[in-house]
């Protein structure tokens, strides 16, 4: 029986404690991999579907953590599909944040710049809230960013360069 390392632990253990599925082995060991799913299982939300809390869970809340949660999550987003863009010298200084979005949403009135609907926070529909680059080709800045309901940002997507 040959032994290998396991990358989470650096434990050095008999093969038969890791998964083996096409002649290779799995990085984890049994050990690890129960610790991770235990975790997993309980840190889900109330509905079991995601870690933490879903959306879901945080519209029980009320609003205000709803919208909470609504923003961090498209500040997120928006970082994420930034991070293979070439970005501009002042990126990091003029990122989208919170308290900017927070803003935007009190000068629109919480409501699309394109269609006047009211936003929708607590599902996930048309006239749900979105974060819209003016020009694609560039990232998520203060100068380059508006809010609007999702199906007028898909509709305009390629609109504009």
């Amino acid at each position: 029986m040959s032994e290998l390392n396991c990358c989470y632990c650096k434990k050095t253990l008999s093969s038969n404690l890791f998964l083996k599925s096409n002649q290779s082995y799995s990085k984890r060991c049994k050990y690890c991999r129960d610790k991770a799913l235990k975790y997993k299982n309980e840190n889900l939300c109330d509905h079991f579907l995601q870690s933490n809390n879903c959306r879901k869970c945080y519209s029980n809340l009320g609003i205000k953590a709803l919208k909470k949660w609504t923003i961090t999550k498209m500040i997120y987003g928006s970082r994420k599909s930034d991070k293979n863009m070439e970005k501009e010298d002042d990126y990091e200084v003029n990122f989208i944040d919170y308290s900017y979005i927070e803003n935007l949403i009190k000068i629109c009135n919480n409501k699309c710049i394109y269609c006047n609907v009211d936003f929708n926070y607590k599902n996930m529909n048309g006239n749900m809230i979105t974060i819209e680059r003016i020009n694609n080709k560039l990232t998520h800045t203060k100068n380059n960013t508006t809010l609007c309901c999702l199906t007028c940002n898909v509709r305009r997507v390629g609109s504009y360069t």
